[in-house]
């Protein structure tokens, strides 16, 4: 009894975690990619603002330092492209210009288009796509890590009942 009751509570308790990490990785994911545009913001705004896309491409570049970003674009206000970064240098820009400002959730990718402004005018948009395909190639070390505790603490329990049992059955 022990031992299923230990056994159910455990598996109950890892998959409550695999559904929390679940439900809150597109809040997450979200959050970082915002932080994340806002410090590529700040430093594309003279570049845009002074016309130089060799710099705004060396601060894009920058985001290689993050493997979930996997590519990255600032346009004219007119949807031209101006720099961009691709964490994959063979593979084709992700994004066709901006259509308009906020976040989409497609194929296991969210895409970030913000505005980039100076003053109230504005110098160019800002595109950021972020891969969450990193969690799903995590996903089975967490059924690794969660087997392996479970099967600890399973052992703890038996351990634990057998010291118990004469205790509990002799009187």
């Amino acid at each position: 009894l022990i031992m299923a009751a230990s056994g159910v509570g455990l598996l109950l308790v890892a998959l409550g975690v695999l559904t929390y990490d679940l439900t809150s990785l597109r809040p997450r994911a979200l959050r970082d990619l915002t932080a994340q545009a806002e410090l590529i913001r700040i430093n594309t705004t003279p570049a845009l603002a002074f016309q130089d896309p060799r710099a705004a491409a060396e601060n894009l570049a920058t985001l290689r330092a993050k493997r979930e970003i996997g590519a990255a674009a600032l346009y004219t206000p007119d949807g031209r492209l101006f720099a961009s970064y691709v964490q994959n240098p063979g593979e084709p820009l992700p994004f066709t210009g901006p259509s308009r400002e906020g976040h989409t959730l497609a194929n296991d990718r969210l895409t970030l288009t913000e505005a980039v402004t100076n003053e109230g005018q504005l110098l160019g948009w800002l595109m950021l796509e972020y891969r969450l395909s990193p969690f799903w190639t995590r996903l089975p070390q967490y059924g690794i890590i969660a087997g392996v505790v479970l099967l600890a603490l399973l052992t703890v329990a038996i351990l634990l009942s057998r010291l118990l049992k004469s205790s509990i059955i002799d009187p």
